[in-house]
């Protein structure tokens, strides 16, 4: 089995990316309110202009960012999984820079991979520089989405054999459609719970970590 969960708002126990934005940029932020679900801007170009008027230094953005603690139940997720033999990885919209440190202040620091993008926070007028990972257009949104790698981690997950077979996603926001659409098994929460309420897609609702544990049988003691 092979479980690809996002992090802002997933592991994270709330969206990392708009509290700082709404923290460090408030205005820019607060123009930006709204474009995102009107689909008059894409995530990256949300992310883009809000992390432009990000002034403060790496530091300093991790100080509040590490007040976010981690979603209940992760690390204990993390060890039935890897215990049963399953593959996890962490796919997020968000930033390499701020999602490693508050993995490694929620003690699950190395224990997973992270496909993430790069931000170079400034600490001057100029912002916060992004390095986005190079991502084809999806045909579905029309935007560089998690639609590609989601695909890619399934084909190749595969060739492992039919223990391998079930590809699970968990999400919870708008950069996790596309993602969630090509699983088989998805468990969302808030705005992506709604939207594939609208699409006629099947899901499953959890809480914390505990509950997707539950839900997957999974046992810190299964065997490998």
């Amino acid at each position: 089995m092979l479980i690809i969960c996002d992090f802002d708002g997933t592991v994270s126990a709330r969206d990392t990316n708009s509290h700082l934005a709404r923290h460090f940029a408030p205005e820019a932020s607060a123009a930006l309110e709204g474009r995102l679900a009107a689909r008059e801007l894409s995530v990256r170009q949300v992310l883009q202009r809000e992390f432009e008027g990000v002034t403060a230094t790496l530091d300093e953005v991790l100080e509040l960012a590490l007040t976010i603690p981690l979603r209940a139940g992760f690390g204990e997720f993390l060890d039935a999984a890897h215990a049963g033999g399953h593959d996890v990885v962490l796919l997020s919209s968000g930033f390499r820079q701020v999602i490693e440190p508050m993995l490694e202040h929620g003690g699950v620091g190395g224990r997973v991979p992270l496909i993430a993008n790069d931000i170079d926070f400034t600490g001057t007028a100029a912002g916060a520089d992004i390095t986005w990972r190079d991502l084809p257009t999806c045909p579905t949104c029309n935007e560089a989405c998690k639609r590609h790698e989601v695909g890619e981690m399934r084909h190749e997950i595969r060739r492992g054999g039919a223990r391998a077979h079930l590809v699970v996603f968990v999400g919870d926001g708008f950069s996790d459609r596309c993602g969630a659409d090509v699983a088989d098994r998805i468990f969302a929460r808030d705005s992506l719970a709604s939207w594939l309420d609208g699409q006629g897609v099947a899901w499953e609702a959890w809480d914390d970590f505990h509950d997707i544990s539950e839900a997957l049988g999974l046992t810190a003691n299964a065997g490998a």
